[in-house]
């Protein structure tokens, strides 16, 4: 795919940590990255400049990744350009929603540099049976979600990068509390709805890092905050507090 030829990529992400890691992760292969903070960036971009494959994060402010990728398909040198959703969830209901935007694949968050290559080469290779393997592969569910940190995991996504790795535990650290303290003042208003956003913040730095533990029960927040059903949700919130200080403890070497 790469014939000495640098890879132009178009990133649309709309937290800075996760621009700056993958930046420093896509250079490293050889990739000229271009940044989009949400989908109405990454459009203007793709009108602008020519790209060989745009990631797009699904969850967006202003304007989504799917809603991106409908805008962008809507361009005559785009219609055949790879596109690849970057999903927090990777469920079948986001594989299917990026399907139907136009997406050529999606894909789990974080993102596993090795893995996002190989789904490239897949794409550019017109080998949609080995994409699709990728893809189911991909989106298990990792057995080891009740660990409270797996930083080997995280390292080895950041291919032993350790001033990524460190980057990511002064944002934990500095995030983690407030987020959660806007996660319990919507617990105490019985209004989980407001949960929601920070939840998936939370979630997604603490994917970053392998801090299984607070990913989950982040997620499940998130669950709760937009399902219309009665839940535990002292005892979930507590539990994610609980969790983050674990975490935070651990990662005290690092910090």
């Amino acid at each position: 795919m790469m014939n000495n030829k640098q890879i132009r990529v178009l990133l649309a992400d709309d937290v800075p940590a996760n621009r700056r890691a993958m930046k420093r992760l896509l250079s490293r292969r050889g990739c000229e990255v271009t940044f989009a903070s949400d989908g109405v960036e990454a459009t203007k971009h793709a009108c602008q400049s020519t790209f060989d494959v745009v990631l797009l994060d699904i969850q967006m402010p202003n304007m989504d990744g799917l809603q991106a990728c409908q805008e962008i398909r809507k361009l005559p040198q785009c219609r055949d350009l790879p596109i690849i959703a970057m999903s927090a969830r990777s469920t079948e209901s986001d594989r299917q929603a990026c399907q139907a935007a136009g997406m050529t694949a999606c894909l789990p968050k974080p993102v596993d540099i090795d893995e996002l290559f190989k789904a490239i080469e897949s794409i550019k290779s017109h080998r949609p049976n080995a994409l699709e393997s990728y893809e189911a592969e991909s989106g298990k569910i990792n057995p080891r979600e009740s660990e409270v940190l797996d930083r080997e995991g995280a390292m080895g996504r950041l291919q032993g990068d350790e001033a990524i790795f460190a980057m990511f535990v002064k944002q934990f650290s500095t995030q983690a509390g407030p987020l959660l303290s806007e996660i319990e003042h919507a617990a105490e208003r019985d209004a989980m709805e407001d949960a929601v956003q920070p939840a998936h913040q939370l979630r997604g730095i603490a994917a970053n890092l392998g801090a299984m533990q607070v990913q989950t029960l982040a997620a499940e927040v998130e669950r709760v905050g937009k399902a219309d059903e009665p839940s535990q949700t002292s005892d979930l919130v507590r539990r994610l507090s609980k969790a983050i200080v674990d975490v935070n403890r651990l990662l005290e070497p690092f910090a």
